[in-house]
């Protein structure tokens, strides 16, 4: 096991769960985290963590991959899977009864999860798959709440069902009409789609409120979260398409999904821990231990 420096992508092998918390502490010290620039006001700036139990696969959103995408979620954390949800996907709901809804009922998304506890990626990550490699990423970022701008925006996008493309400008336009409460916040709808384009080709990582925790007995045991992805856009947009006056002219297809540069292999930010097959029994049994169990983490199964 050898961890260098946090500013550049790295791959570690590890055996042991020792191993695996030397590496997170090493992580945190030397990107400082987690941190925060307002006095608490806003999230902190933390690392997330995701355990795959194929350390072959790049992190994307099942969405990408709609008939590989039975399997794998089937070994993904799913934390939403067991939350009660009614709602039907043109009805008004929060980020994360969506991200429930699309996970139970659909085979694709543009949700990716993670979770703030490492023991939680490290079982997913030997959970199945006992002929592969697992891995656990930790990843650094600035997560939104579910109640902000930028998760309402992504809410309209998860409710569109067609494969047709639009324009920003036609997702501003749903985004004030099921949300008037916004319209105050913006002078023209200009000012929005300026927004929109600002983070719809990126994507971010969303947390629960304490509301969304109290509904999910998974979510709060997995102390889970989710990179939303955004769309694809293709081709991507110049820097003066971006401008408000003209971002509400770029198309894209609502049912795609773009993975960013940050989980990559190419980020600066970016650590897979590896663990060998091997060893993955003997480190489930160690979690058993600690409580962390699938009958723990997935009661509902």
């Amino acid at each position: 096991m050898e961890h260098n420096s946090p500013y550049h992508y790295q791959e570690v092998t590890t055996t042991t769960l020792e191993e695996i918390h030397s590496i997170v502490d090493e992580y945190n010290k030397g990107h400082n985290l987690p941190f925060t620039t307002d006095g608490g006001k806003s999230p902190l700036t933390r690392a997330f963590y995701r355990g795959q139990n194929n350390s072959e696969w790049e992190i994307e959103p099942s969405i990408k991959h709609p008939e590989k995408s039975k399997n794998k979620i089937e070994s993904e954390p799913q934390t939403l899977k067991g939350f009660t949800c009614d709602f039907k996907p043109n009805e008004k709901a929060s980020l994360f009864e969506i991200i429930s809804y699309q996970q139970h009922y659909e085979t694709g998304t543009r949700f990716v999860d993670f979770t703030t506890n490492p023991d939680v990626a490290v079982f997913f990550a030997c959970n199945g798959q006992i002929d592969k490699d697992g891995a656990v990423f930790i990843y650094v970022y600035w997560p939104h709440r579910g109640e902000w701008r930028s998760t309402l925006v992504m809410c309209e996008l998860a409710r569109l069902e067609s494969n047709k493309e639009i324009t920003v400008q036609d997702l501003a336009e749903r985004v004030l009409e099921n949300n008037p409460n916004l319209k105050d916040s913006f002078e023209q709808i200009e000012d929005l789609n300026g927004l929109i384009v600002s983070f719809i080709d990126h994507g971010f990582m969303a947390i629960p409120n304490e509301e969304n925790l109290q509904g999910n007995i998974r979510l709060r045991r997995q102390e889970g979260a989710f990179f939303v992805c955004g769309p694809d856009i293709d081709p991507k947009p110049k820097a003066s398409d971006r401008f408000s006056s003209r971002a509400g002219r770029i198309r894209f297809n609502p049912r795609t999904a773009f993975v960013p540069d940050s989980l990559r292999r190419h980020s600066d930010s970016l650590v897979k821990i590896i663990i060998p097959k091997k060893n993955k029994p003997e480190l489930l049994q160690q979690l058993a231990l600690k409580g962390i169990t699938e009958e723990y983490l997935c009661p509902d199964k």
